[in-house]
């Protein structure tokens, strides 16, 4: 995808963010990174085990680092980031970790008519905006207290603010606003996209052949022209081989320092950090996780559109 087609498509993704959601995000192509980054971290992926029950016992995987339950609170911000694309992810999570946000406001949950029984349409709109309160704008408001409450209508107004008073003063809702801005902020410096992307398509390549040599590697993803050699028979007197091996395992360090840094929300950044290793298993199978769950995305949309256009068909 060329830059100024990546650069369209987040400046549409953080409209919707404004119209939908009352957030004011800058686009930015970190934020995509950011995702992909958290894919290959090894102390995400165990923050991710544990949350989900899948591991038990942290003890199994040997010492780990002090700052882990920096981690798992980065892990509650962001979730899963393997059964998911990087748009449904932005909508359902990362937008209320990044976005400056709305102040709070109050929101009509549903209006019942005096004496009409509620039907079950009536149900499934008031779900619907509930729904819409619970999960994204009151997520949009910084998680603000909140009292869900059912005006009648037919009493009279210094009544029902009688009332309601006296519910928000049995709540004991404190009544500082919630926070303006975001939790997370990236960090400014001179941290390139090509290093970025390139330490990234690394670390894929090494996951996708954990056996062969590292210089393949290099050539595979094609981090340094100038070193790439033919596989098999080294010719004598040509270094171009260890030099491949030199970049491929820099790009691998870095990888991994980037990596492990987002996980505990630090990005981009190349700051020591206590770093689990990678564990190359693991990430092949994180990575096949993710692009089974894309394509069984586009089937199920597939077949959703396909219905669409029987049932619009039908109609004619």
């Amino acid at each position: 995808m060329s830059n100024d087609k990546e650069r369209d498509r987040l400046a549409r993704l953080m409209l919707l963010s404004k119209q939908k959601y009352g957030l004011s995000v800058q686009a930015d192509w970190r934020y995509e990174s950011f995702f992909m980054y958290l894919q290959i971290s090894p102390s995400y992926r165990l923050a991710h085990l544990l949350t989900t029950g899948v591991i038990k016992d942290l003890s199994a995987y040997g010492k780990v680092a002090q700052d882990f339950p920096q981690v798992l609170k980065n892990y509650e911000a962001f979730g899963d980031v393997w059964q998911t694309d990087f748009w449904s992810w932005w909508v359902t999570r990362a937008q209320f970790q990044f976005g400056l946000r709305h102040t709070p406001r109050v929101h009509k949950i549903a209006t019942l008519q005096q004496g009409v029984d509620v039907q079950q349409p009536d149900l499934d709109e008031a779900q619907a905006c509930l729904d819409q309160y619970f999960f994204a704008d009151r997520l949009a408001e910084g998680k603000p207290g909140s009292l869900v409450v059912a005006l009648p209508l037919n009493l009279d107004r210094a009544t029902v603010l009688r009332q309601v008073s006296k519910l928000i003063a049995e709540a004991s809702i404190t009544s500082g606003l919630a926070t303006n801005a975001g939790q997370f902020k990236f960090l400014v410096n001179k941290v390139r996209r090509q290093t970025l992307d390139e330490a990234r398509r690394v670390a894929w390549a090494r996951a996708a052949a954990p056996k062969d040599p590292l210089y393949m590697i290099g050539n595979r993803v094609g981090i340094a022209a100038a070193y790439v050699t033919e596989e098999g028979k080294r010719r004598p007197k040509d270094n171009r081989r260890d030099l491949m091996v030199i970049v491929t395992s820099r790009h691998l360090s870095r990888a991994l320092v980037f990596s492990e840094n987002a996980a505990r929300g630090k990005f981009p950044c190349t700051d020591d950090v206590d770093a689990m290793a990678f564990d190359f298993q693991g990430l092949r199978s994180s990575i096949i996780i993710h692009r089974k769950w894309i394509k069984s995305e586009l089937a199920r949309l597939k077949r959703t559109l396909f219905r669409k256009d029987i049932v619009a068909k039908r109609e004619e």
